[in-house]
């Protein structure tokens, strides 16, 4: 999954969209903070914050092949220091460039996204009501769930409309129950939730 002439000039290979969504899953998988990310970021790549924001901005990886693998090796470290779990340095690299499945406790055969484990323990059409709910109302607000949302806080406003809904019987089509959801997406979106 390389492309040959990239790597032979030092550039990192051509990538799929999305590698920002996915950048922010791994960071999110390996502990790291939403405050503080792009200094660490820096910290491990030598490159400075601005550019490191541009990976976020941009969705792409660091141009220079070295960059993106020390991005890569210290995201690794940062997971076998926080979760204990030995990664390879390639099956990050593919994932974050390819979207390649990224076997991870509770996700396996999955790629990052969506705690199947959280969102489970609820009846299928409550699920599907929420999901309605959330993706008109992000739309309605010009927000792209999938690209401006790490998928874990996705996940939790999921969960949190969810339990809601099923706890005190609040009706979805309620207008509190709209500016409930358009705040959290606008607090996700901001890196608060």
């Amino acid at each position: 999954m390389t492309d040959n002439s990239a790597v032979l000039l030092g550039r990192t290979p051509k990538h799929i969209p999305g590698f920002a969504r996915r950048l922010r899953a791994a960071i999110e998988y390996a502990g790291i903070r939403d405050y503080g990310k792009l200094t660490l970021i820096s910290n491990m790549t030598g490159m400075s914050p601005t550019g490191v924001k541009l990976l976020f901005s941009e969705d792409r990886p660091p141009a220079e092949r070295v960059k993106f693998n020390d991005l890569v090796s210290g995201l690794v470290k940062q997971i076998k220091d926080c979760k204990g779990k030995d990664v390879l340095d390639a099956q990050l690299s593919d994932h974050l460039l390819y979207n390649a499945v990224f076997p991870m406790s509770g996700t396996e055969g999955r790629a990052l996204g969506t705690t199947k484990s959280m969102l489970g323990a609820y009846d299928l059409a409550h699920l599907g009501r929420v999901y309605i709910l959330v993706a008109k109302v992000s739309e309605e607000c010009g927000v792209d769930i999938f690209q401006e949302l790490s998928p874990g806080c996705l996940d939790s406003i999921l969960h949190r409309v969810l339990k809601l809904f099923s706890d005190s019987k609040v009706k979805l089509n309620d207008p509190e129950t709209y500016a409930l959801v358009k705040s959290m997406i606008q607090l996700g979106v901001k890196g608060l939730l």
